[in-house]
């Protein structure tokens, strides 16, 4: 068992959905402008998407599908070096961080702008995971 796959049979997430095709995770690498956690890339083929109650801030999460992520990023300007893969539905986005090296794990409220600024959660895609009650 993976370390995604034992994180996601302790969590209370629902699974939504099936796992990701591999068309629709090639179209996301090949499309990304930035690499992609292989834990992101993992957790899609297993779930492609859900949601559950977080342990803290924003105390909740709606994963995207592998087909939503691009564009869901097309909405976060650039210069923020931000990319999303969940929400929480009322306007807070969890995304990399991907001005940290190696990038962490962010929430940050819209609309952006300059005086946005991102609140830490984890430093990767697994210590997100185990947020997830």
């Amino acid at each position: 068992m993976s370390k995604v796959e034992e994180l996601l049979s302790r969590s209370s997430l629902k699974r939504a959905r099936t796992g990701a095709s591999s068309e629709e995770l090639s179209l996301l690498i090949s499309k990304s402008p930035t690499e992609i956690p292989g834990e992101l890339l993992e957790f899609l083929r297993i779930t492609n998407g859900g949601d559950g109650k977080l342990s803290e801030y924003p105390h909740f999460v709606i994963f995207f599908a592998a087909s939503h992520i691009l564009a869901i990023n097309a909405a976060f300007p650039g210069e923020f070096g931000l990319f999303a893969f969940a929400m929480n539905g009322v306007g807070t986005y969890m995304a990399f961080d991907c001005r940290l090296k190696p990038s962490g794990i962010v929430a940050v409220e819209v609309p952006f702008d300059d005086s946005v600024k991102p609140r830490f959660l984890a430093r990767d895609f697994a210590s997100f995971l185990l947020l997830v009650k």
